[in-house]
């Protein structure tokens, strides 16, 4: 079940905008949290999740930089 506060149209309009550049050229997706920011911490918490979605957070920055030159799509989505 979806909690309250989750922006449905926001996440199909971004999953539809990851499958049409998928046409032109590959494509890896992540379903993160905005509980994975690192500015956004300040309720505690969680802290298992909270540095999993960080970690997932950093690796999704990490090889859209590395995959940049091969013209591979590396992108984060956040409900």
């Amino acid at each position: 079940a979806l909690r309250a506060g989750y922006d449905i149209a926001g996440l199909v309009a971004g999953i539809a905008s990851l499958t049409s550049a998928a046409a032109e050229r590959p494509v890896a997706a992540a379903l993160t949290s905005k509980m994975g920011s690192m500015a956004d911490n300040g309720y505690g918490n969680s802290y298992i999740y909270r540095s999993s979605k960080a970690a997932l957070n950093a690796l999704t920055l990490m090889l859209a930089a590395e995959l940049r030159s091969e013209k591979f799509l590396v992108n984060a989505v956040c409900p």
